[in-house]
Order: C-alpha cells, then sequence, then structure tokens
C-alpha cells in the first residue's frame, strides 16, 4: 500500500506540473550518477578517539548512545504490544552491530529498529521489506542516485507514509494501555511536542535569517518560554517515559514508585541527560556535568518528596483515574 501511495502522489505531482498548475522545478544539478563504493574511515575513527578534543565529542556521542537504546527498546515494546516479540538481546546486538560497520564506512548517523512496527505490519510488511529495503538504499547509495530520487519524487509525496506510521503508533498508545494510563500518555507527549515546536521555532528563525541564540535575547520577558521549550526538547525520548511513568503510578496510588521516578529524573536532571543545555550563537549543546540543571532537578526532587508524604499520609486504595 505504501508503494502506491508514493507512485500515486508522484504521478499527481508531474501530472500538475505538467499542466502548468504545478510548482516551478528545477533539476539542474539534481542527478549525479556515478560509482560510490563504501570506504574505510578506520584510520579517522582511530585518530578522533585519541585526539585530544575527544572528549568535546562525548557530549553529543553519549546521549545519542543512550537515546539510541532507549529508542530501540520502546519500538520493541511496541512490537510485542502488537502481537510480535523479538529477541531484545539479538536485536539490540544487529542494531549495534549495524552502526559498528556503518561507523567504520563513514556513516556519522546510528542504526535503530524500526519505528513504527504496527504501522509497517499494516501495510504488509514483513522481515523481507527490512532486507529490501537495506539492499535498494545500499543501491541508490553507491550509484549516486538518491539525488536522483530526490529531485523526481516529491517530498509530500513520501512524507504520507511516516504521517500514516505516526497516526498509527499514537492510536496504539491508547489501544493497547488500559484505560487509567490514559493521563500517563497524553501527558508523556509533552516533551515531544516541545521538540516539535523547537524544529518549528528553530527553522522560523533560520528563514528569517536569525538564530535561536539572537531570538532568545530578544524575547527575554516574553510569552514565547524559548528555555522552557529547549529544555522540554532535551533528551525527550527518556523524559517523555519518565513523565508519563510518574503519571500511571500516581493514578494507580503506587506513590512511592512514583516517587522513585520522580527521584530518577532528578538525578538525571542534574547531570544534564533530559532537559541540560547550553545555547549559543552555534545552537544547542547538551550540558553533560555537574549541576547542570538545578531548576527541574529540584522541581523533581519536590516531587518525589510529595508522593513520599502521600505514601504515608495519602490513601492506597483504588485508582485516581476511576474517580
Amino acid at each position: 500500500m505504501g508503494i502506491f501511495a508514493v507512485i500515486l502522489g508522484t504521478g499527481f505531482f508531474w501530472g500538475t506540473t505538467l499542466l502548468g498548475i504545478g510548482p516551478d522545478i528545477k533539476l539542474d544539478g539534481a542527478i549525479s550518477f556515478g560509482l560510490y563504493l563504501p570506504q574505510s574511515c578506520l584510520t579517522d575513527i582511530i585518530e578522533g578517539v585519541t585526539s585530544y578534543r575527544f572528549e568535546s565529542f562525548l557530549a553529543v556521542v553519549l546521549p545519542m548512545g543512550l537515546f539510541t537504546i532507549v529508542g530501540s527498546l520502546q519500538n520493541l515494546e511496541s512490537a510485542a504490544a502488537s502481537g510480535d516479540r523479538f529477541n531484545t538481546r539479538s536485536s539490540l546486538s544487529a542494531n549495534s552491530i549495524g552502526t559498528l560497520v556503518g561507523a567504520l564506512l563513514g556513516s556519522p548517523f546510528p542504526t535503530t529498529i524500526y519505528i513504527g512496527h504496527p504501522g509497517w505490519k499494516a501495510m504488509g510488511a514483513r522481515w523481507r521489506y527490512s532486507i529490501w529495503n537495506g539492499v535498494v538504499i545500499s543501491l541508490l547509495a553507491i550509484l549516486g542516485a538518491i539525488s536522483c530520487v530526490l529531485a523526481f519524487v516529491p517530498t509530500e509525496a513520501m512524507i504520507g507514509i511516516l504521517l500514516w506510521i505516526g497516526l498509527v503508533m499514537v492510536v496504539q498508545s491508547f489501544r493497547d494501555v488500559e484505560p487509567s494510563h490514559y493521563y500517563g500518555v497524553v501527558f508523556g507527549l509533552i516533551p515531544s511536542l516541545a521538540a516539535w515546536a523547537l524544529i518549528l521555532i528553530d527553522t522560523t528563525a533560520r528563514a528569517a535569517g536569525t538564530s535561536l541564540y539572537s531570538l532568545r535575547v530578544k524575547l527575554i520577558g516574553q510569552e514565547l518560554f524559548l528555555d522552557g521549550v529547549i529544555a522540554l526538547n532535551q533528551g525527550f525520548i527518556i523524559s517523555s517515559s519518565i513523565l508519563a511513568s510518574i503519571i500511571i503510578f500516581a493514578t494507580e496510588r503506587k506513590y512511592l514508585v512514583a516517587g522513585g521516578w520522580g527521584a530518577v529524573a532528578a538525578v538525571l536532571s542534574w547531570f544534564g541527560v533530559i532537559h541540560g543545555y547550553e545555547l549559543n550563537e552555534s545552537g544547542i549543546m547538551y550540558s553533560l556535568k555537574w549541576g547542570s540543571s538545578p531548576a527541574f532537578s529540584g522541581a523533581f526532587l519536590l516531587i518525589s518528596l510529595m508522593f513520599l508524604l502521600l505514601s504515608i499520609f495519602g490513601e492506597s486504595k483504588g485508582s485516581l483515574a476511576d474517580q
């Protein structure tokens, strides 16, 4: 179904263009066919690891590695919720090997387990889909044909598949959980929405010829709370899970567990794994250091303390979601 949507969208795009009612298309320099064989980057990797600058890269490497692992585990749980349980160790091992091989061949991007398993499954994709996907993408890259695909297949035709996957994922978030957990699901979406909002703000700022750094200076005291949006964006994959867990256990009156998650969030905030950042003219940088985000850390500690008191003096029977 997905390929038919792309073909139909591409046909509609070029049909309207040829009729003169579509957008103007410029293909100058868009096609660059050739033979681009993979090359080993082992020497560059060794030089980078042994370089005195390696420590400066850890602020990017460590969060990306952690988020990739957490994201992969979430995708495995999503597959399990839709009836397909895969072995965690073998899945993460294959994932890691793919990342290492890609890095040795010059890829700066880590591989991860497909997100949206229910959506791909609904479109008829099975294990062969992953193999054919790898084969096709590899051939396009080696032959330099990716630029050709991007030139002739409009982004709007391809993005529809991702929209469908996103819809399926949100639907699953409510369909495959207890109704009493809906509060946690909704609350857990807040950091993700902040990450999306930050992309819109950053894109708009760049289009206007400015930057987030300059925009932040101009917006001090205004109603666009840019610092809060950026803080929620940092580590949003992890903070989304933590916030959802806090709300879910709170509604179930498991106050000690909810407070424990609050304490975890306080520690992660203190070290900058979530919510910590530094903003300069170059952009947003992770701030992995002692006392990185004391305001968030203090807030989570207060939340943890509140749940501790509720566990002592509050009621412990029934779900708050049923009231």
